[in-house]
Formats: C-alpha cells, sequence, structure tokens
C-alpha cells in the first residue's frame, strides 16, 4: 500500500536526500506495473515529475516494466490529406474542437487523440494560434496612442528616462512549500496565503549612462506622491552625476500619484525636457513593462526565494546582473513599438 498524501508535492523546495526518496517510491510503483496515471491518482506525486522520473530511468536502462505507449495508430497518407481539409475549414478551431470534428462518427479503433492532432498539425505545416497578450483598447484609447507616438517620433531615446513600479513575490499564488523534515523522515508541508509576502520597488532607467540603470528604490509599505517625488530627487541625483547629457525628458504612466499637480510642478523643475503621461493601456510604450521587468523576474523566479531576504538578495542580484545591452534593447523595443503603433493608427495589433 502505497502513502496518499495531499498536496502534491514540489521537488524545487525538497533536499537531495529527501528528493531521492521519493524517486525511488515512484520507481518502485513503475517497476510494481503501475501506469503513470495510476500513480498519479493513488499517490501526491504530480504527472510531470513522474514523468521525469521516468524518462531518468530509462536513460540509465534501470527500469524493469518499461512498456511501449498505448497511443492510437498513424493516419496513412489519405487519412492524413482529409484532417489537413478538415484544419483550413476550421481555422479557428482548438486542438480539443479538431479532434472532436475528426472522430464524429467514426469506430473506436479509428479515432484519433488529441496528442496526436498536435503532431499531425505541426507536421503539416501549420502554424499554431497564440491567445493575444495586448489589452483590448477603446476609441478613446486608440486616439491616445496615436497621439502618443506620433509626439514620440522625432525624441532622441538617448535622453528618456523611464519610470515604473513593480511588485516582486516570495513565491507564487497557492505554492505548497515545505517546513522541513517530520521526525519519522515524512515531509511536511502547509499551504501558502493567497497573498504571499511580496515587495514593489520604484525602477528608473535610460540611455544615457554607462549602465543604463539609474535606481532600483524599495518601496515600504503603500507608495504615495511624497515617497515617488523622494525618489525621483534621488534618481535625478544619480542621473546628473553619470549621464552624458544635460537635459533630458521623463515618461510615466498615468497612476495618480505620478500625475498630481504639485508632483507635476515638481518634476518639470527636474527635467528640463518635460515630463509626459504614458497613453493609457499601453504597457508597450514602457521600456520596463515590455522587457527588462520580465527579465528582472526570470532572474529573481530562478533564485527561489522562500522569504522577504530571500527576495530582497534576489532583487539585488538581478538588477546587478542586469546587462546595459538588455536596458538599450528594450528602450529600442518601445520606440519601435511607438513607431508600429503609428502606422497602424494606434492599434497594438502588430
Amino acid at each position: 500500500m502505497y502513502p496518499v498524501a495531499e498536496p502534491k508535492i514540489n521537488f524545487n523546495v525538497l533536499s537531495p536526500i529527501s528528493m531521492e526518496n521519493h524517486r525511488n517510491i515512484i520507481k518502485k510503483m513503475l517497476d510494481d506495473g503501475f501506469s503513470t496515471v495510476k500513480i498519479e491518482k493513488s499517490s501526491n506525486y504530480t504527472r510531470t515529475q513522474i514523468n521525469r522520473v521516468k524518462k531518468k530511468l530509462k536513460e540509465r536502462k534501470s527500469l524493469r516494466n518499461s512498456k511501449p505507449g498505448g497511443g492510437k495508430l498513424a493516419l496513412n497518407a489519405k487519412k492524413v490529406k482529409k484532417f489537413n481539409s478538415i484544419i483550413v475549414k476550421n481555422s479557428k478551431a482548438s486542438f480539443s474542437q479538431l479532434t472532436h470534428i475528426y472522430n464524429k462518427g467514426k469506430k473506436a479503433e479509428d479515432k484519433i487523440s488529441r496528442s496526436t492532432v498536435q503532431n499531425l498539425y505541426k507536421k503539416g505545416g501549420f502554424r499554431k494560434r497564440k491567445a493575444i497578450k495586448r489589452p483590448i483598447l477603446t476609441k478613446k484609447q486608440i486616439d491616445a496612442r496615436l497621439k502618443f507616438a506620433r509626439d514620440m517620433r522625432d525624441i532622441n531615446t538617448d535622453v528618456v528616462v523611464y519610470t515604473d513600479e513593480k511588485w516582486f513575490f516570495a513565491c507564487r499564488r497557492d505554492q505548497w512549500v515545505s517546513t522541513g523534515e517530520g521526525i519519522d523522515d515524512s515531509i511536511l508541508y502547509q499551504q501558502a496565503p493567497s497573498h504571499w509576502q511580496k515587495i514593489m520597488y520604484l525602477a528608473v532607467v535610460t540611455k544615457d549612462t554607462p549602465s543604463g540603470k539609474i535606481g532600483l528604490y524599495e518601496v515600504e509599505g503603500t507608495m504615495d506622491k511624497f515617497t515617488y517625488l523622494d525618489f525621483m530627487k534621488r534618481a535625478v541625483g544619480v542621473l546628473r552625476r553619470h549621464s552624458i547629457h544635460d537635459n533630458h525628458i521623463l515618461i510615466h504612466d498615468g497612476a495618480p500619484i505620478h500625475v498630481a499637480r504639485d508632483i507635476q510642478e515638481e518634476l518639470q523643475r527636474m527635467f528640463s525636457l518635460g515630463v509626459i503621461k504614458q497613453s493609457p493601456n499601453s504597457p508597450d510604450f514602457n521600456a520596463l513593462d515590455c522587457g527588462l521587468f520580465g527579465i528582472l523576474e526570470r532572474k529573481v523566479n530562478g533564485e527561489s526565494p522562500v522569504s522577504l531576504e530571500d527576495l530582497r538578495s534576489a532583487v539585488r542580484k538581478a538588477w546587478k546582473d542586469l546587462a546595459p545591452s538588455d536596458v538599450k534593447n528594450c528602450i529600442d523595443h518601445a520606440f519601435n513599438n511607438m513607431r508600429k503603433a503609428a502606422q497602424k493608427k494606434g492599434s497594438n495589433q502588430f
């Protein structure tokens, strides 16, 4: 009888010894003739974990009851041609819908699985459709994007300063984390709360400094307009010491703390070329939103921080390792998006 426990075990937080013990349990169940699905249902392992262990055992040739897969037979040339015609006629159908359309009215032995549909789709040279991640725009937002893109057309990218805020999380939502090993060598778990430990940072970047980075400032508690102004004063001090040009222009979003009248007046004094409010619902116009924050987040998640101190050190390390070329490329990418938006009359579908 194998132990059944909830939640699913997270291999990423286990020690090497504990991980090896779990791998041995999976190996024993595979040797006893259990299928991947049966192991998943009767234990606390995910299918991905079982398949990874299974793959390593096959590479080492240490799996006793290795059986070939029991998938559906491949289609002959005539059936493949018929399937391709189904794809052309149903260009907006999902893989599951294509499977249903092909299998409709067929005998059990002539039906194909969803994975076979995916393989045939790829072999047929068809292109996968990706879900649109860009926000849906209203007519007013499209007009604002078009005006912003046209206004920025003749701006020198070297004198532009970008700023924005970003939350970094110590762990993902609903992730199960280890609390240590129990006295009987069992692993104890607790569920992460819905809102895990997190820290907000304000980042400021430009192409006008050698590193491209002006500052990354940790926000204690909630960001307000006075905290924002204080961080921007510190950023301007760094900018004046290390920049090549004397005059700069600031681009930030339309958050209330950014566009407050008294804050705008102070920022206008700091940036001689002016302060521009980014068009609404346009993260693709901000170098931080359309690239740099993604790079930082991947680096931070790669460190797997489990506490606030771990998170702080991971964010600092990611910021330190951020290459000047990354900053330059992301700013160029943001301006390239503006040019495309101007050509598309303000649309973000490009």
